[in-house]
């Protein structure tokens, strides 16, 4: 009787030690999970942060090749033409574009590893999950929009441009002087820029082949621009509802 009971004392003394290490390992696991939770949410934050800092100012300049855009096409198409200097810088900033840049590789990370299950907030999970989708769908949308109608309609539209004069009329001469002396830069020695072509805009602007191809690039240019603007709309929603739930 004796050596029953000093077995079962045994016995729960082993079953108690068991389960007191599984507890401690299970509470330990949470911990780590959680750790590593607040650390994936951390950087998905700040890499939220600096991509819509990034489209931000995408989204300024591609707005500033728009808003010129639309002054070329007025002009275009109005009776009376503005000072050259004006149709220069406008042409000019009109055939700049940006498209905006992102910063995904710590969210790729969450959901291609599996640990996107670490994420206990169902809203946060399923955000993050979609917004890894948004992502892949906007840089296929950029990637359609630069090759299949923004670079094709600038390539059209350089063909009525100029391109060339139009930026050494554009530039200070300090300017050029010092793109001058860098060869990678295409533009000639400071000699050779004291005559720079004059254009005739009047025989530009009133060109049919012109006014199409200048149209089209605008189109393009629009088309880039509220896509940006749509994709920082969706960073800006997914980061609000991250920042909540890390005050909370």
């Amino acid at each position: 009787m004796n050596k029953i009971k000093w077995f079962l004392g045994e016995f729960f003394v082993v079953v108690a030690g068991v389960l007191v290490a599984f507890g401690l390992n299970g509470y330990y696991n949470q911990l780590q999970e959680k750790d590593k939770e607040r650390a994936y949410l951390t950087r998905i934050n700040e890499d939220f942060e600096n991509s819509i800092e990034m489209q931000e100012v995408a989204i300024e300049h591609q707005r500033e090749s728009v808003l010129a855009g639309s002054m070329v096409l007025r002009a275009a198409y109005s009776d009376s033409l503005p000072d050259s200097k004006t149709l220069v810088n406008n042409l000019f900033r009109f055939m700049q574009f940006s498209a905006g840049s992102q910063i995904s590789s710590t969210l790729k990370s969450l959901v291609s590893s599996g640990d996107l299950q670490l994420i206990k907030d169902d809203s946060i999970r399923v955000s993050l999950s979609k917004m890894s989708s948004t992502i892949d769908v906007h840089a296929s949308n950029m990637e359609h929009i630069s090759y299949q109608w923004l670079i094709p309609a600038f390539e059209r539209f350089s063909d009525e441009v100029n391109v060339s004069d139009l930026r050494l009329k554009y530039l200070k001469p300090e300017l050029l002087e010092v793109l001058a002396k860098d060869s990678l830069q295409g533009v000639a020695p400071a000699d050779e820029l004291l005559e720079i072509p004059d254009i005739d805009f009047q025989k530009m602007l009133r060109s049919r082949s012109f006014r199409d191809e200048a149209t089209k690039f605008f189109i393009a240019q629009q088309n880039l621009y509220q896509q940006e603007l749509v994709f920082l709309n969706e960073l800006k929603s997914a980061r609000d509802l991250l920042q909540r739930n890390q005050a909370d």
